[in-house]
């Protein structure tokens, strides 16, 4: 399996496209490109031109300076409710307590590692910034 950094376009545009719930089909048509040249650019053989990351800043909601390396800009992927905030912080306290994500598909698992990295590196660079 081929490691991306969380820096790399083709990371930051398949953590888009999941976050958004969508499959590669889906994607491609509101983007106006084909199914395989969106794959191409998740799988980093060929690179977005500006128009294309344009689009896509616009399709996700985001700042188009996003996909410029170290653009700091973490995935809010929901406002957690108070109960939610509750439930999670009580599973946080107890050292018992692990995340099984056994039963999800290998492209989620492989995002969430992903994700994981990211979030790991932003850490890092405001430990380091302090």
């Amino acid at each position: 399996m081929q490691k991306h950094h969380t820096d790399s376009i083709q990371f930051k545009l398949k953590m888009l496209r999941l976050k958004a719930g969508k499959s590669q089909e889906e994607f491609a048509k509101e983007l106006s490109i084909s199914r395989s040249t969106l794959a191409n650019y998740e799988t980093g053989k060929r690179q977005p031109d500006e128009a294309v990351l344009q689009r896509i800043a616009l399709l996700c909601h985001i700042d188009p300076l996003f996909f410029q390396k170290r653009k700091k800009q973490p995935f809010i992927l929901h406002e957690a409710s108070p109960e939610d905030n509750k439930h999670l912080k009580h599973l946080l306290q107890h050292s018992d307590a692990r995340l099984d994500i056994s039963s999800l598909p290998l492209e989620y698992k492989i995002s969430l590692i992903g994700y994981y990295e990211f979030m790991l590196s932003i850490h890092s660079k405001v430990d380091e910034s302090e």
